[in-house]
């Protein structure tokens, strides 16, 4: 499949620029360098909102690195003896380093591994290392977990210092100088480098030491941004390492495209496999990344508590997206005025749940009254299936909306082409931000229609997605 970016997208110009100028061939001390901070680069390019988000965090960071640093002594000393006595006879771990937990039941589980943790919690050849912070892990209450957080707070603790290595900067200023031609956001190389490349370097040296006492057959985790380190090494200790998707796979997501030629140099920064909630989304890998339906069992889980409802209410709910928080209130605030007999949600990202009423542009004195904030994940498929329509600019939320029977609307504005399938197959309106005052919902309604979960969302096959990988046959995607 063909990188379908447009011409314009930073991430585009990115792609070219690294297939172009033989990036992937600086190495420092040997080490290959891009692999290690392509996502972050990435990340600068694509969102101009990074330091803006971490000064919203920033107490709330500083209040848990304090605390971390005071409990230190104590969790390090627990963890070494809790490794000290894992066995060699273990086959499968899941690593988990998002904290995204959800109620389940009554009981607090993780949104994308509970499956996996259920299938394996009564096999003694299983064990669940994390890197979550204290508070979470006694949220998660399992007698198997051995948090590895300690361990990564004195390998960032030591790679503090790598500002002041000496090193062959050479290859470093010629790609700062290409970048600064190429792009107006100011990137420093330099500051990646002793911030990601060096650390990365580290965790994977202490990755190597844990698989190689454990000797486990497969890793299991969710990568909410690449983990160079995890994937060398699980390499280096022959272990399957196994991604369990969690976002919107597309070939605008830097996680998920490369080009074929560049794919021998990446190929062992990478995941062996990656399990997908469904059949559609291993279409859109664009990397040699192996791919294996596992379905998506929150999905079917909430959805079985609030159904398809056909007379749908008069609400449209806007899902906010990282760096185009302004544009999409905007939005949000045009259709709530425009459409007064509707209710308007504006869905905030999980991580804004905690300091949005801080961010100036939701204080607006001048936001409508039918304009309504969502700081909470646990009724979002009952709005779904409620609301008669969902908004957003590339979010995977919008195709689990369409799979509930709202009609998709789709911004013309940053990534939207993530969406593209949705739009150029009537299961979604594509309109620019000018166009929204003139939408007429009720022909929309008329001309398009929502899609069907099975494609998108299959049922849980957490037992067949194990057992393919012993009997895999398919070909690595390839573009």
């Amino acid at each position: 499949m063909n990188n379908q970016l447009g011409k314009n997208s930073p991430l585009d110009y990115l792609f070219k620029v690294e297939r172009t100028n033989n990036l992937f061939d600086l190495r420092i001390n040997g080490k290959r360098v891009w692999p290690r901070i392509r996502y972050q680069v990435s990340e600068h390019i694509s969102s101009a909102k990074i330091d803006e988000e971490k000064n919203y965090l920033g107490s709330k960071r500083n209040l848990r690195i304090i605390s971390d640093l005071i409990l230190l002594p104590i969790m390090l000393f627990r963890s070494i003896i809790q490794i000290l006595f894992l066995g060699r006879d273990i086959s499968n771990i899941i690593f988990l380093q998002d904290d995204r937990f959800v109620n389940k039941d009554g009981n607090t589980v993780n949104q994308w591994l509970d499956p996996y943790i259920d299938h394996f919690i009564n096999n003694d050849q299983f064990v669940l290392l994390a890197n979550i912070p204290k508070e979470r892990e006694r949220l998660f209450n399992n007698s198997k977990i051995v948090n590895l957080r300690p361990f990564y707070i004195v390998i960032k603790l030591v790679s503090y210092f790598d500002k002041f290595r000496n090193y062959d900067h050479s290859g470093v200023k010629k790609i700062q100088n290409l970048f600064n031609k190429k792009f107006s956001t100011k990137i420093s190389i330099m500051a990646l480098i002793s911030n990601h490349f060096f650390l990365d370097l580290r965790l994977e040296k202490f990755w190597v030491i844990i698989l190689r006492k454990i000797n486990p057959k497969n890793l299991i985790f969710v990568r909410g941004a690449p983990s160079p380190y995890l994937a060398k090494a699980c390499n280096t200790n022959n272990v399957n390492l196994i991604e369990v998707q969690h976002c919107l796979i597309s070939s605008m997501n830097i996680n998920y495209y490369c080009h074929e030629s560049l794919h021998p140099k990446i190929k062992f920064f990478l995941p062996n496999y990656i399990f997908t909630y469904g059949d559609f989304w291993k279409t859109q890998i664009n990397l040699p990344i192996k791919s294996i339906t596992a379905g998506y069992w929150y999905f079917h889980y909430l959805t079985k508590k609030s159904g398809r409802i056909k007379e749908k209410k008069k609400s449209i709910i806007v899902i906010s997206a990282k760096g185009t928080r302004d544009y999409l209130f905007k939005a949000a605030k045009i259709l709530a005025k425009k459409n007064k007999d509707y209710t308007i949600y504006y869905k905030l990202r999980p991580d804004e749940y905690s300091y949005w009423r801080e961010i100036p542009v939701y204080a607006d004195n001048d936001k409508p009254s039918n304009l309504i904030f969502l700081d909470d994940d646990s009724n979002i498929y009952n709005y779904f299936s409620e609301a008669g329509f969902t908004l957003s600019i590339n979010s995977t939320m919008l195709y689990e909306a369409s799979a509930m029977g709202s009609i998709g609307i789709v911004l013309e504005h940053g990534e939207y082409e993530e969406l593209e399938y949705l739009y150029q197959n009537n299961f979604a309106e594509l309109i620019k931000l000018k166009d929204l005052e003139n939408l007429n919902l009720i022909h929309l309604k008329q001309r398009l229609t929502s899609i069907e979960s099975t494609e998108f969302f299959s049922k849980p096959l957490i037992k067949e997605a194990l057992e393919a990988i012993s009997t895999y046959k398919g070909k690595e995607k390839t573009i």
